[in-house]
């Protein structure tokens, strides 16, 4: 920040100046008025500890005079500063001189021609590529290899020169990034500090991101100048012969503290006073003396005469191969109207709205959308918007500016296309396209013979395509037609099919059932021997069952009296142990009252305590067995008395009686299954004579259906005859039309609309 303004009855006229017309470099030292930004002590900051820094910014918005104002600083605290503008090293040079004028360039702003010399050094390594050769030198010369001395920062100002080098940039930022991770291993290369200085992206200086120097440096942002920095000019308005701080108000209304805009305005206000006619000027509201001043400065011809608002008119020119300049547009389109857009700051089209000066991020308050100042960043109810940088790029650069814009650029770069192609008509507009662009050439005074030519052949192709879309709507009508022939043949085949179909279905019915009978007879014959086998199987069956139930009844009385053994035995030892785990805690209870803590006695009976818990663990596991025992002894009982009522059951039966039972009741359900058969066996019988039935109607509706298709076949010859009249026209149609017409059809007027 500056030093401290006066009150406003009090602020006295400065011995400094504005900078003429607005434009460049301010230095703190000199008779210019310097605006102190947090970009200042943040660039200072960054760079003392050394770290890589960029300041990618749009034009005359203070970034040169940052860089030597930064130098001055550093310089004072011991660090050696160099400077190259690349503009001065220019990009038409091949790569071995473009590097060695940097090289020079550093060589000479340090003094070292005394030192070494630069040319034999070149020389010595010209095997080198000329990026290597370069940070050899870095390397080598710059820093030298004992490695000792102090830090060195290296500006390169204007780096977006090397947009138009005619050999790789990417070799160059690729030096760079090299530069900050060779520190790990070199302790030499940690005193050398890059600062990139330009108005461009990272996206467009460096096309490999692997190469790129800019994700491991720190952008530097400089913003326009807030309410209370702009204060830094009001000794300065003091010689405007007004209110310094209404004439202060009524630029910021139309700037937005924009530096170079803002400084333009301020000077003119000074100069205004100063002559002769100004005293008529003087005497008026201060809002319309600003308002008169960015009429004649920037609202006339400022697209022309302004070399900031001409940078933002070639940065959209028509002519630019660049596809994200119709999206810039529209997304400028959308700021104007007062959208809302969230500040990104990786977003490419932002980024170039912002390079070229229409917009700038804001930070607003979220409920009624007011600006929060700098110097209150981080309050929580704000957030980061992108706006319109200003009044005056909003008036210069207005909604009718963007959709011409648009129009010249959804123009051009067709017709590029077309030319490109030998004009051929595969390229011309068609469609909406056309009527768009034809609208926009309406009236107009300046269309190029190659663009009025390109729009006359898009109208010539619009009107062959329409001669073509008739004469296809006539042959489509054709073929509608004889299709239509085409199915009703298909309908009347497709009837005689579903018909013959129908009737080879009946017949394989009537096969089926006629075989379901004869298997029927079968199986009645395959049942009455069955049953005979079956009487036998009941008898062994029978006597089988009767001996595994005598067997499972002495097994389970024998796991009775295991069980029970068990049983007993784990009982009497349990009460053993647990009797023996009483006597022996009551011993180490009584003991362990009786002994003092620090008596080895007390040892003993704690270990015989400890001893006496796994005698009662003993007999709780003994307890648990008799337990299992007691209830396999129950499950044994259970499986002996159902056993032996088992055996007596079967005992008790005469097998005789038995036997004969289950044969009668087999031969019960043998004679009832036979009786099944035979009631199947009538139904299918007359399930039989029932399709004989139908077999002799169907035979009646095929004799219709033969009389039927012998008419159809009589209507189908008549259909022939018609269909081949038809396609003789058609063929006729065609030849007419492959005939070579008299000339070729005009599309029009270029005032014609489109489809």
């Amino acid at each position: 920040m500056s030093e401290s303004i006066l009150p406003d009855s009090e602020i006295a006229p400065s011995t400094q100046s504005f900078q003429t017309e607005g434009r460049g470099i301010v230095d703190a030292d000199g008779q210019g008025f310097y605006v102190v930004r947090r970009s200042d002590a943040e660039l200072l900051e960054r760079l003392l500890r050394r770290e890589p820094c960029y300041v990618l910014a749009p034009r005359q918005i203070g970034k040169s005079s940052l860089r030597i104002r930064t130098q001055e600083r550093l310089r004072a605290k011991g660090i050696r500063c160099v400077s190259v503008d690349l503009t001065s090293v220019g990009s038409g040079a091949s790569a071995d001189e473009w590097y060695f004028s940097i090289a020079a360039a550093i060589h000479e702003d340090l003094g070292l021609d005394a030192q070494t010399d630069l040319d034999g050094f070149w020389r010595k390594n010209r095997r080198m590529s000329p990026v290597r050769r370069f940070r050899q030198y870095l390397g080598e010369i710059l820093l030298g290899e004992g490695g000792e001395g102090p830090p060195i920062v290296l500006f390169l100002d204007e780096i977006d020169v090397t947009l138009a080098l005619p050999f790789s940039r990417d070799d160059f930022f690729g030096l760079i990034r090299s530069a900050r991770e060779a520190r790990a291993d070199d302790p030499r290369w940690s005193r050398l500090t890059f600062c990139l200085i330009g108005v461009a992206a990272p996206l467009d200086l460096v096309a490999d991101p692997e190469r790129t120097p800019f994700n491991n440096s720190f952008e530097v942002r400089l913003d326009d100048f807030s309410r209370e920095e702009a204060r830094t000019f009001l000794p300065g308005l003091a010689q405007a012969r007004g209110n310094p701080e209404a004439l202060l108000d009524a630029v910021l209304g139309w700037t937005n503290g924009h530096p170079a805009l803002t400084q333009r305005l301020c000077y003119h206000l000074c100069q205004q006073a100063r002559t002769e006619g100004g005293s008529r000027e003087v005497g008026r509201d201060a809002g319309k003396r600003v308002d008169g001043l960015v009429e004649l400065l920037f609202l006339e011809s400022g697209r022309i005469s302004d070399p900031i608002l001409l940078d933002a008119e070639r940065r959209f020119a028509g002519d630019r191969p660049d596809a994200r300049i119709p999206v810039m547009l529209h997304l400028y389109r959308r700021l104007l109207d007062g959208e809302d857009v969230d500040a990104d700051g990786n977003n490419p089209r932002q980024f170039g709205l912002r390079i070229a000066g229409l917009a700038a991020e804001r930070k607003e308050r979220a409920t009624d959308g007011e600006t929060v100042p700098p110097e209150e960043p981080t309050r929580s109810a704000s957030r980061t918007v992108l706006r319109v940088r200003n009044r005056i790029f909003a008036t210069v650069f207005d909604h009718a500016w963007v959709d011409e814009r648009l129009a010249r650029r959804f123009l051009t770069e067709p017709l590029q296309i077309w030319k490109d192609s030998g004009r051929k008509s595969d390229h011309v507009l068609r469609g909406d396209s056309l009527g768009i662009a034809l609208a926009w050439a309406k009236g107009r005074e300046d269309v190029s013979p190659d663009e009025h030519d390109f729009l006359q052949a898009s109208l010539e192709d619009q009107g062959r395509a329409q001669a073509e879309r008739q004469q296809a709507e006539v042959e489509r009508a054709r073929r509608e037609r004889a299709e239509q022939l085409m199915r009703s043949q298909r309908r009347i085949v497709s009837i005689l099919t579903v018909s013959s179909a129908l009737l080879f279905l009946l017949m394989l019915f009537v096969i089926y059932l006629y075989s379901e009978r004869e298997r029927a007879l079968q199986v009645e014959t395959q049942l009455r021997a069955e049953a005979e086998d079956a009487s036998a199987v009941l008898k062994r069956r029978s006597e089988e069952r009767l001996n595994s139930a005598r067997a499972e009844r002495d097994q389970a009385a024998q796991d009775y009296e295991q069980a029970e053994a068990l049983q007993k035995r784990s009982s009497e030892e349990a009460q053993r142990k647990k009797s023996d785990a009483d006597q022996a805690e009551d011993e180490a209870r009584k003991t362990l009252t009786k002994t003092p803590r620090w008596s080895p006695e007390r040892g003993k009976a704690e270990k015989k305590s400890e001893e006496a818990q796994k005698i009662r663990e003993e007999a709780h596991r003994l307890a648990s067995t008799a337990e299992g025992a007691e209830r396999e002894m129950r499950v044994a009982w259970q499986r002996y008395t159902n056993a032996d009522k088992v055996v007596a059951a079967l005992e008790g039966r005469k097998l005789s009686e038995t036997v004969a039972g289950s044969l009668q009741g087999a031969i019960d359900v043998e004679a009832e299954v036979a009786q099944g058969l035979r009631e199947q066996l009538d139904e299918r019988e007359s399930e039989l004579a029932s399709a004989q039935a139908e077999i002799e109607q169907l035979r009646q509706k095929q004799s219709e259906l033969e009389q039927l298709v012998e008419k159809s076949q009589g209507e189908l010859t008549t259909m022939q005859r018609d269909l081949t009249t038809v396609q003789r026209e058609l063929n006729a149609a065609r030849a007419a039309q492959r005939a070579p017409t008299g000339a070729t059809p005009k599309g029009g007027s270029m005032e014609g609309g489109g489809n």
